[in-house]
């Protein structure tokens, strides 16, 4: 499970809640293994999240955490981080999915 792929769903938690991107980050993986919404926010088929997500061992979990963790925390000054932010304050999914793809 690709957990990048959510990570617009990421930034509209953090909105939602008036939290930073660690803490929705952790909402949204406890959605996912809950099955539900537990923290609103965005909106995404937990039920279905959560069965692939206890269908991973636990070292495939970890992995997809750490992937996750590391290409959201890399504050560096070429780090995709800088245009994801940037693209949605502007809204611009568009801009937002081309960043997480380069």
């Amino acid at each position: 499970m690709n957990l990048k792929k959510y990570a617009w769903n990421i930034f509209e938690i953090a909105k939602a809640n008036n939290e930073d991107l660690g803490v929705a980050r952790r909402m949204l993986i406890n959605n996912i293994t809950k099955g539900m919404a537990v923290n609103g926010g965005t909106e995404l088929d937990y039920p279905a999240l959560c069965k692939r997500w206890e269908a991973m061992d636990g070292a495939a979990q970890e992995a997809a955490l750490e992937e996750l963790n590391a290409y959201l925390t890399d504050f560096s000054t070429d780090a995709p981080y800088h245009s994801l932010c940037k693209a949605f304050e502007q809204g611009d999914r568009e801009a937002f999915d081309k960043a997480l793809e380069g």
